[in-house]
């Protein structure tokens, strides 16, 4: 789910059926060859926070606690993995989003404190639902799924998560998390003006945070 939504994508083109066979054989390995680098990369990642999320169960590791979880919806029927989501410990920085590794808790806190910033809080990403299953509800099951593990850590008052700011390709999700009651933290307009070609919200322009040339909003919800 995850390599088929951020992953590089095998479909060819249309223009692909003219080039020689030779130059559209490189072009398929190529794609193949980043397809199996994506998909380790995902499964390292998956397999920290899995690890993570059970050592912290453990009282012998009491240095791990869970701070990564995986939250997963799937049918009650056929078994079958609907959506996935992800809530883990972070810092509480606009201009970040969630690493794609693990890092230990006193990293995270010294990267809080590097940037001016103690706060720690539980952070959303990751909320994928299956293509064939949308606008069912299943986002809403898993973003209650998350505030809920939130809560149950106990010593947090919000959650906070990133989403894309473009109004083309994040208008769905930036919907779904305002009617969970997820406000924009306030940004800079500054640096908007190359970015023109993109198709923001007046509503959220003044909250536009570019990570990595990409344009995100930065929501949080008192819980």
């Amino acid at each position: 789910m995850i390599l088929d939504e951020y992953g590089p994508q095998s479909k060819r083109n249309e223009g692909s059926q003219s080039k020689p066979i030779p130059v559209q054989w490189i072009e398929d390995a190529l794609s193949s060859y980043e397809r199996f680098g994506f998909r380790m990369f995902v499964k390292v990642g998956l397999d920290q926070r899995v690890s993570r999320r059970i050592d912290g169960n453990r009282k012998e590791s009491f240095m791990n606690m869970p701070d990564h979880n995986l939250i997963l919806c799937e049918s009650t029927n056929s078994k079958e993995l609907l959506g996935i989501a992800e809530i883990s410990i972070q810092p509480n920085l606009p201009s970040r989003t969630s690493p794609p590794f693990v890092y230990p808790m006193v990293v995270k806190e010294f990267i809080a404190s590097s940037n001016n910033q103690r706060e720690l809080v539980p952070y959303i990403s990751n909320v994928l639902v299956r293509p064939d299953c949308r606008g069912i509800g299943i986002g809403k099951i898993l973003m209650a799924a998350c505030e809920g593990r939130a809560r149950s850590m106990g010593i947090y008052d919000k959650v906070a998560l990133h989403v894309d700011a473009n109004l083309k390709t994040g208008s769905v999700a930036q919907k779904l998390y305002q009617k969970l009651g997820f406000k924009c933290m306030g940004s800079s307009k500054k640096g908007l003006d190359k970015y023109e070609w993109m198709d923001f919200s007046s509503t959220f322009e003044s909250d536009v945070i570019f990570i990595d040339d990409m344009p995100f909003l930065y929501m949080v919800k008192d819980i």
